[in-house]
């Protein structure tokens, strides 16, 4: 510190110019935007933009350094330099907000700083990008960890995780709807408008094919291999894979099927365009009971580790149940509070999951992925995305969440 001070006390009497020193006290005029710091925060981690900056720079009539850059990054920048944690503020930036604050970390020569946040293309580190040809329109985890995909050029792509390596098999079978998981890892089922395939991943090959009287709007597995079936007609029929036999039909909404899931003790549960949620006793195809809540289309279900049922839907309402009393018993707030018609294509939830911990998933079409903490009913985590179609969401095997979130 005397030091500098001796060297200030030298340039004055010299009437040379003075060169700032790192604990000096600063202006930055960013864009419009006022920043006080000091050349040490500026400085501390490497050479950079502000290394040479005071030197060959002179600041305005108000003392300070005017550079016509974006403040919004710069603030970032600046926290970073701080040493405060800036993980969420940059998970909360979609893709193309990242790209821009890429470009003014470029400006000012600090790459280095934010190799720990993301890499140059703007992917959060400890993401892995597993990039289709073309829209992907269904996702599906196996049992032995693999993700399984279907686009929209009806191309089945097996990923193979670590190496994001993938296989792809061809289907020449007219437009596929979507796609669902066997006990046995090496099939998978496709649906399309009334037919379902089986096909072997290790072959490529499709095994048999199954008419269906009906247009399919959503299908899953049982725990016993069987597959369940619900129609833009309102029922809901189960086959027997082995046998391709329809083995039980069930009725009871009033309105096309949109979604299932099964609870921990093997009944199944479903929704529809009829605001209701059904749960099924699959021995009997007796419907148990019925759930009214949502004020439009169910859209997504799924079940919490506790054996209690969520619900999502075009009321952009998340709701949590027990299954016992039928009883909403949280509904969790986070989203945009819009009542909307399913077919206006507004904001609605299009998918939820949860992850090993218990953590509940879900994700809307204002591109946006939310985890939630289930005990407090708080949104733990904001994930922003570019989608341009609806966000679909699988936990992997080691709890890894895995999204279609694509440009």
């Amino acid at each position: 510190m005397n030091d500098e001070r001796d060297l200030k006390r030298r340039r004055e009497e010299s009437n040379e110019p003075q060169k700032k020193t790192t604990s000096d006290y600063v202006k930055l005029n960013i864009g419009g935007t006022i920043f006080a710091t000091t050349i040490k925060t500026l400085t501390s981690q490497g050479n950079n933009f502000f290394s040479e900056m005071f030197d060959e720079m002179d600041p305005g009539a108000d003392g300070s350094y005017f550079i016509d850059r974006d403040a919004n990054d710069f603030s970032i920048i600046l926290s970073k330099l701080r040493g405060y944690d800036i993980q969420e503020s940059i998970k909360e930036m979609n893709a193309k907000r990242r790209r821009q604050l890429i470009e003014d970390i470029n400006y000012y020569s600090m790459n280095d700083i934010f190799s720990d946040c993301f890499d140059e293309n703007g992917i959060l580190n400890n993401a892995f990008i597993c990039t289709s040809d073309r829209p992907i329109i269904s996702l599906i985890t196996l049992k032995d960890g693999r993700l399984v995909s279907l686009n929209s050029d009806n191309i089945v792509e097996v990923w193979d995780i670590a190496s994001c390596r993938r296989t792809r098999i061809p289907i020449n079978y007219k437009i596929a709807r979507a796609i669902a998981p066997l006990n046995d890892v090496r099939f998978v089922i496709v649906a399309f408008d009334n037919v379902f395939c089986v096909f072997n991943l290790l072959t490529g090959k499709m095994l048999n094919s199954l008419p269906h009287d009906l247009i399919i709007a959503a299908f899953t597995t049982l725990k016993d291999g069987r597959l369940v079936i619900g129609s833009e007609n309102n029922t809901i029929t189960i086959w027997d894979i082995a046998t391709n036999q329809c083995v039980e039909t069930s009725n009871g909404h009033t309105k096309c099927i949109t979604a299932f899931t099964t609870l921990i003790d093997g009944r199944l549960v479903s929704s529809s365009v009829d605001n209701t949620i059904k749960i099924w006793d699959v021995a009997s195809g007796n419907c148990v009971k019925t759930i009214t809540c949502h004020t439009d289309t169910i859209t997504a279900l799924t079940t919490l580790k506790d054996g209690r049922l969520v619900s999502g839907g075009v009321d952009n309402t998340i709701m949590i149940w027990d299954v016992a009393s039928g009883n909403c018993v949280s509904v969790l707030v986070g989203y945009k509070d819009i009542p909307i018609s399913f077919n206006k294509n507004k904001y609605f939830i299009s998918a939820l999951t949860t992850l090993n911990d218990g953590r509940l998933v879900s994700s809307s079409t204002d591109n946006t992925i939310k985890i939630w903490d289930v005990a407090t009913n708080q949104c733990v985590e904001t994930i922003t995305c570019d989608a341009k179609e609806e966000i679909k969401l699988t936990t992997l095997k080691d709890g890894t969440l895995a999204s279609i979130c694509g440009n």
